[in-house]
């Protein structure tokens, strides 16, 4: 079957349509990945944000007090805590001269 001239006047007048139609789908391809990336490009920005925030609240949480022990006691430490102070209190006042433990003789 030999290619006849009709036949190619026929391709000839639809190659715009169809090159149109290459165009618009390579452009369409090229949009959905521009906006693919976008929309990962905004998730990553809320996903730090909400990292951040949440390293905030947990740094705020786990204070520590100038004594060692965490900021957040139930009622049962408070009151074994003020037991403590009270023994404390109670106890004969010792002496000890400031000085001790700032120098440390190392010529030995």
């Amino acid at each position: 079957m030999a290619i006849q001239p009709i036949d190619l006047q026929t391709m000839y007048s639809q190659m715009a349509n169809v090159a149109k139609q290459v165009a618009h789908q390579q452009n369409g391809t090229q949009m959905a990945n521009t906006l693919n990336q976008q929309n990962v490009i905004q998730q990553n920005a809320e996903q730090q944000k909400t990292v951040q925030k949440t390293a905030e609240n947990e740094s705020k949480t786990t204070g520590l007090k100038s004594d060692g022990k965490s900021s957040s006691q139930s009622s049962n430490q408070k009151s074994d805590k003020e037991k403590q102070d009270e023994e404390e209190k109670s106890k004969p006042a010792e002496i000890r001269e400031s000085y001790l433990g700032q120098h440390i003789n190392i010529t030995r």
